[in-house]
């Protein structure tokens, strides 16, 4: 049993195996940091040393068709460095839908119930962002320059970054 977070910390680093990534003390600190107003949470009032920082993916699940899955972009690859001359190798991905409200009818970007800052004279009235009429989802594809081999790079190319309607432009593998 641990009295306190160091201690729980030093605990947890003695179990691991050599080599394994330990969070810092103040990381598991902030585990324990309740995440809802309440009256627990106004027992902590001091200041915490944060910044934001954007998630590194560091970690991928694993699927049972992976290796397939990677066979098959290997094979795509090989062919189009094959047939060169007559060959296109474009990579398309949708990113997140983007709800669009109406005219002076902003769309909430939060949950609803959820507290927000806002002035003191103002008021928060925003429309729900579950019964939007219009969303568009930003689209982009790389028109990959084939490489001589394919131990060449395929992340070179033009980038091309577009605004789809999702009603009348639905994303679809094909």
């Amino acid at each position: 049993m641990a009295m306190n977070a160091r201690d729980l910390h030093e605990q947890v680093k003695e179990q691991c195996p050599e080599g394994t990534p330990i969070p810092s003390i103040q990381w598991l600190r902030l585990q324990f940091w309740p995440s809802k107003a309440s009256a627990a949470s106004k027992r902590h009032t001091g200041r915490l040393k944060v910044k934001m920082v954007v998630a590194a993916r560091q970690f991928r699940k694993s699927h049972v068709d992976a290796h397939y899955a990677s066979a098959v972009f290997r094979y795509q690859k090989e062919f189009c460095v094959q047939f060169q001359d007559i060959a296109s190798l474009v990579c398309k991905d949708d990113k997140h839908t983007i709800k669009v409200g109406e005219p002076g009818f902003p769309v909430a970007a939060v949950e609803r119930g959820k507290r927000v800052i806002v002035g003191l004279n103002q008021s928060f009235e925003v429309g729900d962002h579950d019964f939007t009429k219009f969303s568009l989802s930003p689209s982009v594809s790389l028109v990959v320059e084939i490489p001589d081999s394919i131990d060449g790079s395929f992340y070179d190319g033009q980038v091309y970054v577009g605004l789809k309607d999702n009603v009348f432009e639905p994303s679809s593998a094909l």
